[in-house]
This record gives C-alpha cells, structure tokens and sequence, in this order.
C-alpha cells in the first residue's frame, strides 16, 4: 500500500489513497483519521493536513484488518470455483430477500455452513455490486454473476468453435497436399506412357504461353536467369545449365500459375531429359525458345567455380555445410543472418562476408577447426585477389547449389572426409560421415 514504511503521511493523502483502492464515502476520511490522528488526547480539533507516521498508520491497518487470502493471477480457478459454490449457497441463503444491511448479513450467514473465509467474501461480492454496506443488494450479485456465467459459456463455445476450425483448416491442408502428391503421381505414371514427340506436342502450349509472356514483359532469356545460369563440364563438355528450381521460379516471375499441369511436366520432362540432377541446359531452352520468336545471344553463364583447386579440408567443409543446410531447411541467410554485408567492389555492388565471421559461424553450426580460417577455403571463395578477407556469398551460394544437384561432387567430397579420417588413424569412415545423425557419432569426428 506503501512505498516504504518510512517517512509521513498526511490525512489528506492517506483519504485519496484509500478512495484509489476503492473505500468510499465519508467513511473514507473517518478511517484515514481514526488511522493518522493520536489516541492519548481527549480533544483533537480536525485538520486533514495532520500527519502520521506510516509506521504507525501500518500497524493500526494491522489491528483492524482480519487475516485474508490472496489470490494471485496463476490461481483464477480456484477463485472461479470458490465464487461458484457461494453463489449456489447464496441463492438459499438470501431466498425473497434483495437489499439488507451488513449487519442483516451476518445474521442471514450465521446458520449456513460457510467457513469464516467464505462470509467474508461473499460480502465482499456483494459489496462490490451494491457500494454501500447498509445496502448490500443480493439481486445485483445475482445478475453481475448471471452474466459472467454467460459470457464464461459464449467465451468457451467460441474458443471450442476457433478449434474445430483449425483442425478442419488442417484437414484441408493435409487433403490438397495429398491431392498434391497424388496428381505429381499420375502425371508422372501418364508421362512413362507417352513417346518424346507426344510430349513435344503436348508442352507446346507452355513455349508458346512463355513466349507471349516474355514478349509482353520485353524479357530475354538472360534477362529472366540473370546469374542463374552457372558452367558445368558434362561428359567433357562445358554447358551452361539452370536448376528446375531456378527456372520454375523464373516462370512464377512471368506469371505462369499452371506450373503443376500435365502440359507443365510434359516441358519439365523434354528440357531436364535423363539428367538425374534435373538441370536444364540453357543452349536447348533458347533453341526452343527462338523457333517461338525469343532471340538472344547474350546469355552470360556466371563464374565457373574450379572445384579442384579445393584441399581435402575445403571439400569437407562445403559438404558439411550443404548438410546443414539442406537437414535444418534453411536458407543461406538465416544462417549467416548479419554477417553478411552490402560492398561497392570495382563499382559493382556485391553481397560479401568476412573470412572470420564465415569460419566463426561455421563453428556455431558444429563445423570443427583446427584452424582460426582455413586459407585455402578463403582463396576458392573471395571476391578477387585484393580481397582475400572478402568472401563472395554469391560464389558460396553458387557452390551451395551445385554440390546440392551434382551427386558426384558429394561422393568425391565423401572420399575426402574418409581420406582425412585415415590420415589421423580413425578406424571405421562410416562412422565419421557428417551426414550422420546419430548424436553419438557427432561427438566422434574429427577436428578438420
């Protein structure tokens, strides 16, 4: 009530205080009196400026308040519960009575089988609908608890209602996702059946639909895979090549929502052809794609990554971190949140990171080092040679991408691991693989 039990209190401020906690009336400023002014005088002439020790005053308030039980906000329940049984017992105790003194209340209560506890409350109930003691109203309580048992029943049907809504919300989703799956199925047990001049027939309409949009738009194919295109050597040779993800999301760009139609696979099918990392070759799509009147020679692949200037550690490190990534579902940015930064390099803006806080993120992921930086990882990743502490995320999530779609690359990574394995006398590769889920195996690998 307080602040402090030090210090003075005038019966001026003690009456607002106890007006504030909700004591009423001209009884306000008879208790802040009774509790400020002196007992051992036989005359006091009245000054509401007269002060008290809040010592004092405490004590006083002492004497004359009964002990009580608090209930705090975590025990609601119980005070629900409790303020439900008074109410039954109320309606037989005040039965064709409606307004009565206190006084009347303590005899009206003094034959029920309430506990001294639960008298004072239920007065108090009911003082806190009537504001008067000399007419506490039993009708008043009745309706206040009428409507809150109301609202309590309307507040349980609604919570009960937005329940069923979500499970049903989640039915549906569940149903369109297997409806999902199921059409992916057919479509791909349909396309088994169909010779690759049926699918040409049939996925014409997308080059055509693709076309009109690009036109429409004033797009070039290098336009729509800006840095999407990147360089891979396939039996010998280099092509420049898209991820079916990249592409599909290149047609989201255009506006094309029918991706999941039949048409749709049939276009997938024909430019993935047997490849079993599902990349599209750039050279067939703009052949295609010119015979529907998209001419463009300025397709620019991005920078070839030369994976074999790597070490054993570094091959290591990117497939621990394409796991990490590909397992936890994250993206590249989540996972290196604000380290990565905006740089004008060459009057060219790039998207960069520091050698230091690359490899101190890589130690927060579980990536173990025996080194600070690993220089050579720094060297294959920098944005040029005179930025050595610089790393390019665009090289980085390049790399991500292709280690994700070439399963050779993963395997020779693989040996490398195992290779490192041996060099440090560690029995059994397969338990060291960094795929591994097993937390006991983590534990096992080695520092790199």
């Amino acid at each position: 009530m307080f602040e402090g039990n030090e210090g003075k209190i005038a019966i001026k401020d003690l009456q607002e205080l106890l007006e504030k906690l909700g004591v009423t009336g001209e009884n306000t400023k008879t208790l802040a009196r009774f509790l400020v002014e002196p007992r051992d005088q036989d005359k006091i002439e009245f000054n509401e400026l007269m002060e008290g020790e809040i010592t004092d005053v405490s004590n006083k308030m002492g004497q004359i308040i009964p002990d009580y039980t608090m209930f705090q906000d975590n025990e609601n329940a119980v005070l629900e519960s409790l303020t439900e049984k008074l109410a039954e017992e109320a309606s037989n105790i005040f039965q064709g009575k409606d307004v009565f003194s206190y006084k009347e209340y303590c005899d009206l209560v003094k034959q029920s089988t309430l506990s001294e506890e639960e008298k004072d409350l239920l007065a108090l109930l009911l003082y806190q609908e009537s504001k008067d003691l000399e007419a506490l109203s039993y009708k008043k309580f009745e309706e206040m608890y009428s409507k809150k048992q109301s609202s309590k029943s309307e507040s349980k049907h609604s919570s009960g209602e937005k329940e069923k809504d979500k499970d049903k919300d989640m039915e549906k989703e569940k149903e369109k996702e297997k409806e999902k799956e199921k059409s992916a199925e057919k479509r791909e047990n349909n396309l088994s059946d169909l010779s690759e001049e049926k699918m040409i027939e049939i996925a014409q309409s997308c080059f055509t639909q693709i076309a009109e949009l690009m036109k429409a738009k004033g797009l070039t194919l290098s336009e729509l895979y800006k840095d999407k295109v990147y360089k891979k050597s396939v039996e010998g040779e280099d092509l420049d090549l898209i991820s079916q993800p990249d592409f599909i999301d290149g047609l989201k760009n255009l506006g094309i929502t029918n991706i999941e139609s039949e048409e749709f696979s049939c276009l997938l099918k024909i430019l993935s052809g047997n490849n079993r990392d599902k990349t599209i070759c750039v050279s067939d799509l703009a052949q295609i794609l010119e015979d529907y009147g998209i001419k463009d020679g300025n397709i620019q692949s991005r920078t070839t990554l030369k994976f074999e200037n790597l070490d054993n550690i570094s091959m290591v490190i990117m497939l621990a971190l394409t796991e990490y990534l590909v397992k936890e579902n994250k993206p590249l940015y989540e996972v290196f949140k604000n380290k990565i930064k905006p740089k004008e390099i060459d009057g060219k803006p790039q998207e960069v990171i520091k050698s230091s806080d690359f490899f101190e993120v890589l130690r927060k992921i579980g990536v173990e080092l025996e080194e600070k930086e690993h220089k050579n990882m720094s060297e294959f990743l920098c944005v040029d040679g005179q930025n050595k502490t610089l790393l390019s995320i665009g090289k980085l999530k390049q790399a991500i991408e292709e280690f994700v779609c070439d399963e050779q690359l993963q395997a020779y990574a693989q040996n490398c691991y195992e290779e490192l394995a041996n060099e440090e006398g560690v029995e059994g590769g397969d338990q060291m693989n960094p795929g591994q889920e097993n937390e006991e195996n983590r534990s096992s690998n080695q520092t790199l």
